[in-house]
């Protein structure tokens, strides 16, 4: 589902929600064997946010952030939409792989009103990451695809690295993972002034600084897996820790090729590791823009201080 939030004509919001259905298929390798029962039950949804609201005609979609639930989920049986049967002549029945979608009177689906309010209201959801373009590069239609909580310094498509997923971002993008789903997808501002998912254990940034890897289409396609982008051999990467389990990332770890050189732990500081608690089911796409716009705004101003304090030392 696709949500057109300031009516320009393009995408601000989008929601995708699976049923992952029961399969019963006979010794058989002919796909028209396969029977398919979706099961009423939404166990995996995934929303995605243009931040910046840069879209434009040539680049329709081009999210900044998505956020992605599973487990258990919520039912959507009581969502029936009727409408008139699309009934046709039976004699034309045999020219459809399956003719029996001719005759149905109902369709049975969370609908484009009600996504929202269903996953953050009715969802019982056991896990949440959320993954951030931080290189500006994503145009995949549906989402930013996401890092999986694998080994950060391994790269390359289904290598156990974070981009293991082979539509992933090779570098470039940020993943965290909130494993019991303790943060319920809310959000905050963190120490560094960056957008963080509240309650993720960890997270990782693998740095692409010089826009060496650019995120192609990649994928499943005729031609099995494949890459459309460059793998660098060689990444900075930071690393998120919530050591102290509040729901906040307190540790933080730099690296520059593959051993994390500088450790640093707000505590040690005597620096608080709560921050503002920011409840993502009551936020708009407007307040969400305004939180991105402000928190790279800060960013800026942060960098020029620092290199004015640099030149004074």
């Amino acid at each position: 589902m696709f949500y057109d939030i300031d009516n320009d004509g393009l995408t601000e919001v989008a929601i995708r929600m699976l049923d992952s259905c029961e399969f019963d298929k006979e010794k058989s390798d002919d796909y028209k064997k396969v029977d398919t029962r979706p099961i009423a039950r939404i166990n995996n949804a995934y929303l995605s946010f243009d931040l910046d609201n840069d879209n434009c005609p040539g680049n329709e979609f081009d999210f900044d952030m998505s956020l992605f639930f599973s487990g258990e989920g919520f039912s959507y049986a009581s969502q029936v939409h009727k409408f008139e049967n699309m009934k046709g002549l039976s004699e034309a029945d045999s020219l459809f792989f399956d003719s029996r979608w001719r005759n149905m009177k109902e369709l049975i689906y969370t609908d484009h009103d009600s996504a929202w309010n269903f996953v953050f209201d009715k969802g019982k959801w056991n896990q949440c990451w959320l993954v951030f373009d931080e290189d500006d590069d994503c145009g995949r239609w549906e989402r930013v695809e996401f890092y999986q909580e694998k080994d950060p310094f391994k790269i390359g498509m289904n290598n156990k690295g974070l981009d293991n997923n082979p539509q992933a971002d090779s570098a470039g993008d940020r993943g965290e993972w909130d494993m019991d789903n303790s943060g319920n997808g809310n959000l905050y501002v963190g120490f560094d002034g960056k957008i963080h998912l509240y309650g993720a254990e960890k997270g990782y940034w693998r740095i692409d600084q010089d826009s060496w890897s650019y995120q192609g289409w990649g994928g499943l396609y005729e031609n099995g897996y494949h890459r459309n982008q460059k793998e660098p051999a060689r990444f900075p990467t930071i690393a998120y820790e919530d050591t102290n389990k509040d729901g906040f990332f307190n540790l933080v770890k730099f690296d520059l090729d593959t051993i994390f050189e500088e450790v640093f732990n707000l505590l040690d500081f005597g620096l608080k590791s709560e921050f503002k608690l920011l409840k993502t089911s009551e936020m708009s796409i407007e307040d969400l823009n305004e939180l991105f716009a402000s928190s790279v705004e800060k960013n800026w101003r942060n960098a020029f201080e620092s290199v004015e304090a640099a030149k004074t030392t």
